[in-house]
C-alpha cells in the first residue's frame, strides 16, 4: 500500500514553483526521513488535475500514520475514486515524521471535492495561484483542511497565494508486473500437438531468434547460442529446432 502525509514544512509559492516543484518538495521530505518510494503532491492546475497526476503510478490504497499502533496503517482511501467521493477514511493530519499537525493546518490543493481543478464562483479554473507560480495576494489558491475527513480535506476554501501552506504528499507505487507464465505446456518437446501455440514445435521456418525468445534461458530445450539470430543453427543436439546455416 502507498503512504500519504502532509508536509512538515509550509510551502511558499515562488520558493516552490509549479506542480513539479511541489513533487520535488514531497520527495525531498520523504528521502530525508527514509520513507520509501516516489511521491506527488495533491495539486491541480489547468492542464493536470490532482487525481490524474496521482493515477500515473498507482490506484491505491493509501494509508497514513496511525498513532495507536505507531505504523502507517490508517486507511485514507482505497483508490482514487474513494478520495473524491466526499469523505476520506482517515484525516491526512500526520507529517512525514509521524507528527500531528495543528488543528488550524491548511494545505494547498487547487482541487475541488470532485477532483477537478478548483474554480472561482464564476466557474473559471483560476484558484491555483497561476499554476503555482504567482505569490501575489490578489491570486488565490484552493486549500484543504488537514484535519478534515469530509470534502474540506481538499476543498476548504480559497486562500491568498502570498500565504505559506503545507502539501499533501501521496506515494506512487508502480502497478504490479504479471509474472512471465513461461512457454506453453509441451513447448519444446519436438511435437506439434493439437491447439499448441509454440513456434519451436509448430513453425519450422521461424527464425532461431523467434524460437529462443519464447523461453527463459534456463528453459531452453537445447543449447541455444546467445547470438542465435546470427548463428542460425542454435541447436546442436536437436536438428528439428533450427534450420542449419548454409555454408
Amino acid at each position: 500500500d502507498g503512504r500519504v502525509f502532509v508536509s512538515s514544512q509550509s510551502i511558499a509559492i515562488g520558493a516552490v514553483t509549479g506542480v513539479d516543484g511541489a513533487d520535488d518538495a514531497c520527495n525531498s521530505l520523504a528521502i530525508a526521513h527514509d520513507l520509501p518510494g516516489d511521491y506527488v503532491a495533491w495539486l491541480s492546475q489547468p492542464d493536470a488535475a490532482a487525481p490524474n497526476r496521482l493515477d500515473q503510478g498507482f490506484d491505491g490504497p493509501w494509508r497514513t500514520w496511525d498513532p495507536e499502533v505507531e505504523l502507517w496503517t490508517a486507511l485514507v482511501a482505497e483508490n482514487i475514486s474513494d478520495l473524491i467521493d466526499g469523505n476520506i477514511g482517515a484525516k491526512i493530519g500526520w507529517t512525514e515524521t509521524a507528527q500531528a499537525v495543528p488543528e488550524t493546518c491548511l494545505a494547498w490543493t487547487g482541487t475541488m471535492a470532485s477532483g477537478v481543478v478548483a474554480t472561482t464562483e464564476g466557474g473559471a479554473p483560476a484558484e491555483h495561484c497561476a499554476s503555482w507560480t504567482d505569490n501575489q495576494p490578489a491570486q488565490l489558491g484552493m486549500a484543504g483542511r488537514c484535519n478534515a475527513q469530509d470534502d474540506q480535506w481538499t476543498q476548504w476554501g480559497p486562500v491568498p497565494c502570498s500565504q505559506e501552506l503545507r502539501l499533501y504528499c501521496f506515494q506512487l507505487i508502480p502497478m504490479p508486473v504479471e509474472p512471465n507464465p513461461g512457454p506453453p505446456e509441451g513447448c519444446g518437446d519436438g511435437t506439434c500437438d493439437d491447439a499448441e501455440v509454440c513456434d519451436a514445435d509448430c513453425d519450422p521456418p521461424a527464425s532461431c531468434k523467434d524460437k529462443c525468445d519464447q523461453f527463459e534461458e534456463a528453459e531452453w530445450p537445447c543449447s541455444c547460442l546467445s547470438d542465435c539470430d546470427v548463428a542460425g543453427n542454435c541447436c546442436s543436439d536437436i536438428t528439428w529446432w533450427c534450420t542449419p546455416v548454409e555454408p
